[in-house]
Parts: structure tokens; C-alpha cells; sequence
């Protein structure tokens, strides 16, 4: 009996002991972000913003190997825009891993558009989880593009002087 309650003592510091680690990285990344070197803002965020878009092109590729409407039903012309500005928002995070302020432009631009086709065909909100999915990356590649431009210009204006 003791030795299961000294086993159970041991692996309950033991798990702990392995979320004080994680918790402790958490902390390690946000006193990265805000309070130490200003060049590594802009890459965590590119890296933020790359890996929330991961979840959104893997949705775009299987909604093309497999579709969630049945051969058989009708789309809409409305719809099928819809779908293409969608595939287009995809598309611009694709290529805002490699050209960030591009990648921005298309895939706010098209969401824009998304979401005014969308809610002219009458739907409720159910258009948020493609707002936010494909929203919030961009979000993140434009605010790590913009902090890099700012420091570009802010090393140019200080080697001028």
C-alpha cells in the first residue's frame, strides 16, 4: 500500500512537474514576443500566422478530393462564387508564406467579398469559422510584414543620419 501511494506521489509530481515545463515555454514565448528582441516579433508572428493557416488549406484541398455536397445536388451560381472566393482567400494565404503583403491583399480582399456574397444569399452567421479561419492568418502575415517594413525603415532613417 505505501509503495502504491509513493508511486502515485512520484507520477503525480512527475505530470506536474511536465505542465510547469509547458507553462513555462508559454511564458518563455510571450517574454519573447513582448519583451525581447524586436527582429523576433515579426518572425513569430509570420510563424503564427503560417501555422494557423495550415488548418484552412488542408480544408480547401479535402473539400476538393471530397466535396460535403453529393454529385447529385444543385449549387447555386451564388454558391459556386462563394466557393471560388474561398478557394481564392486560400490560395492568398498559400502565397503569404512567401510574399506576405501579396498574399494579404488577396486574401482580405476576396473574404471581403466572400462575405458580401455570402450574407446576400440570405445566411445567418454560419460563414464565421470561414471569417476567423482565414481572417486571423492574414491578420497575423500583414502585422509581421508591416513590423518588418517599419524596422527596414527605421535602419535606413538611422544609417542616413
Amino acid at each position: 500500500l505505501q509503495e502504491k501511494l509513493i508511486i502515485t506521489c512520484i507520477m503525480k509530481l512527475e505530470t506536474r512537474s511536465k505542465l510547469m515545463k509547458f507553462f513555462e515555454g508559454i511564458e518563455k514565448l510571450f517574454n519573447l514576443m513582448f519583451n525581447s528582441n524586436p527582429y523576433l516579433r515579426p518572425v513569430i508572428l509570420r510563424w503564427a500566422g503560417r501555422v494557423w493557416s495550415i488548418l484552412p488549406i488542408f480544408w480547401a484541398f479535402a473539400e476538393i478530393f471530397y466535396p460535403h455536397v453529393s454529385p447529385e445536388a444543385e449549387i447555386t451560381t451564388i454558391e459556386q462564387i462563394s466557393l471560388v472566393l474561398l478557394y481564392i482567400c486560400v490560395g492568398g494565404l498559400i502565397l503569404a508564406w512567401v510574399k506576405e503583403r501579396a498574399g494579404v491583399l488577396i486574401t482580405l480582399g476576396s473574404l471581403v467579398l466572400f462575405v458580401i456574397v455570402f450574407f446576400s444569399m440570405g445566411f445567418d452567421l454560419d460563414a464565421w469559422i470561414f471569417i476567423v479561419g482565414l481572417g486571423v492568418p492574414a491578420v497575423l502575415f500583414f502585422a509581421a510584414w508591416r513590423m518588418e517594413t517599419k524596422q527596414k525603415e527605421a535602419e535606413q532613417m538611422a544609417e542616413a543620419v
